[in-house]
């Protein structure tokens, strides 16, 4: 779900240098940032990697390289120089925080919930580090361990609707179907324009045999995004079960008018 996913990761820009090292260093940094502002992260990992060649002990460098090779979607490259910066400095709950991101993007999801983890025990308040643990949580399975980290990062930011989204998401693959009604339109009521929203909680109450609300949950997703295929093949089936036979096949015949080669519908 796009549109919902939250992938924070957070671009901490700090300089600290040796004095030994001189003006060059910090020019290079400052290129180096300068840079990443304008978006040439290549040309920013340039400037880190000569900040390297001249100080390999600088936390600072490999933090910033990594987050640009971040930016240009080489996690695997990300991860190896978070790794530097950690080893340098073990409690950066920044680089902690972003190796498990880009851990989580690459699927490694044990990898990111041990540094979500890792960040907690510095930081308990990290709603983010929550949020990210439990949708790791979710992704592995685990939706007990999911639903208490979505649980505790809305104690924290009561006004998320992902971690609405994803513990209703959770409590639904618990089969508390009603717990995760009660959590999508929680999450509703903080994102209305959110189709995924109501399409998730549209198939949880055909599950429930609410399939008129299920109807109404599935037009809404038609309104917002009218090509939603999706949408007109639940409504279709909710209103086949309703006996409302004339509307389930306009609804299929529409799916089949947006993808031709359709086999659901």
């Amino acid at each position: 779900m796009n549109a919902l996913m939250k992938f924070t990761v957070i671009l901490l820009l700090f300089v600290t240098f040796n004095d030994c090292f001189g003006q060059t260093a910090k020019e290079y940094f400052d290129r180096g940032k300068a840079k990443t502002n304008l978006k040439d992260y290549q040309g920013a990992i340039e400037d880190f990697t000569r900040l390297l060649e001249i100080d390999p002990r600088s936390e600072t460098a490999y933090f910033n390289r990594a987050n640009a090779k971040s930016d240009i979607e080489d996690y695997k490259g990300a991860i190896a120089d978070y790794n530097k910066a950690l080893s340098i400095n073990p409690v950066n709950e920044y680089a902690l925080y972003n190796r498990a991101t880009s851990k989580k993007i690459l699927s490694d999801f044990s990898g990111a919930i041990a540094d979500y983890t890792d960040v907690l025990a510095i930081n308990p308040k990290n709603e983010d580090a929550y949020y990210n643990r439990g949708f790791s949580k979710f992704s592995l399975q685990d939706y007990k361990g999911a639903i208490a980290d979505f649980t505790v990062a809305l104690s924290i930011n009561p006004k998320d609707a992902e971690a609405y989204f994803y513990r209703g998401n959770s409590k639904r693959a618990s089969v508390d179907l009603s717990g995760a009604i009660e959590d999508y339109s929680k999450a509703i009521n903080l994102a209305p324009k959110e189709a995924e929203i109501y399409l998730n909680r549209g198939y949880t109450k055909s599950l429930f045999k609410d399939d008129a609300g299920a109807v109404t949950d599935f037009t809404m997703v038609i309104n917002l995004r009218p090509g939603y295929i999706a949408a007109y093949n639940n409504r279709g089936n909710s209103r086949a079960l309703l006996n409302d036979y004339t509307g389930a096949i306009s609804d299929f015949t529409k799916a089949i008018e947006i993808n031709p080669k359709l086999t659901d519908a």
